[in-house]
Parts: structure tokens; C-alpha cells; sequence
């Protein structure tokens, strides 16, 4: 589990690099963001997307051949909805608003278009120095 830990610690700092608003939004309503991500990362999105979409994205990360396809298309799905995340009022609303959105991404080209064309400096370079120092601080922590 050490591995999915580092993971989400990750992807919340991508967010609050990328998207600082709705950041600030989830950490307004109390809602960190692992609720959020982590199923999506430990199932590799299946029961979250639609199968179609489930398929498109594990096509690229097949061809990719590695886990940055999976940051870049959270981070896609946070850009396609975030924007109505920050509309709401209270964490229940926040979260099941994201889990209604994402189940209804029925156009999984554009999900990985907008992954692969909107993040794709996202280097795998930079995701595992980034890796490393949230790795240190786990394993400083126990």
C-alpha cells in the first residue's frame, strides 16, 4: 500500500499545482483529495469510467508502458470537471457530484486526447523525483 500512498500524494501535489482553485475548493469542503483518487488508481479506473472509456485508457497505457497515463488522465477528468466541483456547497455534494461526472465520460478519445495533448509535459522523469520524495517521507514517517 506504500506504493498507492505515494501515488495520491503525487497526484495532490500535481492538483495544487495545476488546478490551485479547486484545490483550495476540496480543502475548503474537508475533502482530501485520496478520497477522490484512490479507487481510481487502484482499479485503474474500472468501475469508475464507462467500460469504453476504461478500454481507451488502458490502450495508452499499454502502449505507454507506464503509470503516467494514469496520473495525466485523473488529472484530464479533474480538468473536464472541475470546474463544477468548485460550485459546490459541501463535501457529499463534491464527491458525488465527481463520482456522477466521471460515470457519465462516455467519450473516452477525448478523455485521453485531453490526457495525453493537455498533460503531456508530464514527463515520467519528473513523476518519479517526485515519487522519491514523497517514497523518503513515508518510510522517514514509520
Amino acid at each position: 500500500m506504500t506504493e498507492a500512498q505515494v501515488d495520491q500524494l503525487v497526484f495532490e501535489e500535481l492538483i495544487r499545482e495545476r488546478f490551485p482553485k479547486l484545490a483550495n475548493h476540496l480543502d475548503y469542503l474537508g475533502v482530501q483529495v485520496t478520497w477522490i483518487t484512490a479507487p481510481w488508481f487502484l482499479s485503474i479506473f474500472v468501475n469508475v469510467l464507462p467500460w469504453e472509456s476504461v478500454l481507451r485508457v488502458w490502450d495508452v497505457l499499454l502502449f505507454e508502458g507506464n503509470r503516467v497515463t494514469l496520473f495525466r488522465t485523473a488529472l484530464a477528468i479533474m480538468e473536464l470537471y472541475g470546474p463544477a466541483v468548485v460550485t459546490t456547497m459541501d463535501a457529499g455534494d463534491a464527491m458525488s457530484l465527481l463520482q456522477t461526472l466521471t460515470a457519465s465520460t462516455f467519450d473516452g478519445s477525448q478523455l485521453v486526447l485531453t490526457a495525453c495533448m493537455g498533460f503531456n509535459n508530464i514527463p515520467e522523469d519528473k513523476l518519479q523525483g517526485v515519487r522519491e520524495k514523497h517514497l523518503l517521507g513515508i518510510l522517514h514517517h514509520y
